[in-house]
């Protein structure tokens, strides 16, 4: 069972923090999307939480159907033994992908604005024995640490806000709803999947949350205010740059470097880069946990500790392959990855709820379905 393998717990306070880390990790590079739908990508950002909202709900239903079950074994109970490994070994390599394209973000940013000089290699090497490491603690650990990230990027994020109000331009928003109809789609679809794709990850940390009974509640309010500040960044980034955004890489980057008052606040893309990479910290831990855990379920370890530094080196390696180019990666983040997130995301858990419910194993926690 996960109780064996992680003896740590979190409060549901603190799964609230985690989902809004989650969500700002991918919220905060949200240029593919502002390059497809332009002045409407807020509306996209509603049409894709009420699609992300359906999303998180399945997540909730598997996990009141499963208590204290994670994700492999919840493919165990509804798929049988055989079945079950299958999906659970398509969800690892899920998990991989995950995980290698958040390294590969922070890598490509750090070297892109950052530290233009220093090789990709050594950024993914710190990077992700940082995450091991926070692997290594536990997840409680993990939940502590959240409401500090979660402090430090609100007030960021606001105090960047408050002195961009004098370059916003909100003409920029003009003319609204002219863009052809499957641009919506397609912005709704890469809005809703890409910043809480990755929530199935979510049901390899539930079983950890002490308190059941308002798990769901502090899942869906991490959510909800993870979703509003990434609506809120995407109005301020387009009130102050409006088209000249769709020619940038780094829109918020570039937003927050343009605050210049009386010379005593300036470049402060420098704390933009703080939270960006604590988000992408959290962001990637999470994969990487889901990655370890679920690597030392389907294989039936006592620990999943052992895994995480034979994990990490192939992590490293696979970030750095991965994508020849940055356009290379843009492209595969507008244009394929949705696939990818949408199919794991939401059509594989809600057959596997459909299944489930068809076959009677809700509330059947403890004996597999055959």
């Amino acid at each position: 069972m996960a109780t064996n393998l992680e003896k740590g717990r979190i409060s549901g306070k603190q799964l609230m923090f985690i989902v809004f880390c989650y969500i700002q990790g991918g919220a905060l590079l949200s240029g593919s999307i502002v390059n497809i739908t332009k002045q409407d990508t807020w509306v996209v950002i509603v049409t894709g939480f009420t699609v992300a909202l359906f999303i998180a709900w399945i997540m909730v239903q598997l996990a009141k159907s499963f208590p204290d079950k994670t994700l492999i074994e919840i493919n165990e109970l509804v798929f049988g033994k055989i079945g079950g490994n299958i999906i659970s070994l398509l969800y690892v390599l899920y998990f991989f992908l995950l995980t290698t394209l958040d390294i590969d973000n922070l890598t490509s940013f750090i070297t892109g604005f950052v530290m233009p000089n220093t090789p990709d290699t050594a950024i993914a090497l710190v990077f992700t024995f940082v995450c091991g490491y926070a692997i290594y603690k536990g997840i409680n650990v993990i939940g502590r640490c959240s409401f500090l990230v979660v402090l430090l990027t609100i007030v960021t994020i606001l105090f960047n806000s408050f002195l961009l109000i004098k370059d916003m331009n909100f003409n920029n928003f003009l003319p609204m709803f002219s863009l052809p109809f499957m641009d919506y789609v397609h912005g709704t679809h890469l809005t809703a999947v890409a910043p809480f794709g990755g929530s199935i990850c979510f049901l390899m940390i539930f079983p950890f949350v002490k308190e059941k009974k308002h798990m769901a509640k502090y899942f869906y309010l991490g959510g909800a205010i993870g979703f509003l500040l990434f609506l809120f960044i995407v109005v301020r980034d387009w009130a102050v740059l409006g088209t000249v955004a769709t020619y940038m890489a780094g829109v918020t980057y570039q937003v927050v470097g343009l605050v210049d008052v009386s010379d005593l606040f300036t470049r402060l893309e420098v704390l933009y880069s703080i939270i960006l990479v604590l988000g992408l910290f959290y962001t990637a831990t999470i994969e990487f946990y889901s990655l370890t855990l679920s690597i030392a379920q389907v294989f039936k370890a006592k620990t999943y500790k052992p895994y995480i530094f034979i994990i990490g080196i192939i992590l490293i390696c696979l970030s750095n392959i991965i994508f020849s180019s940055v356009s290379e990666h843009s492209y595969f983040t507008a244009n394929i990855d949705p696939a990818f997130l949408g199919f794991f995301a939401a059509l594989l858990p809600a057959i596997t709820l459909v299944i489930a419910s068809v076959r009677g194993a809700k509330k059947k926690q403890g004996s597999e379905i055959v």
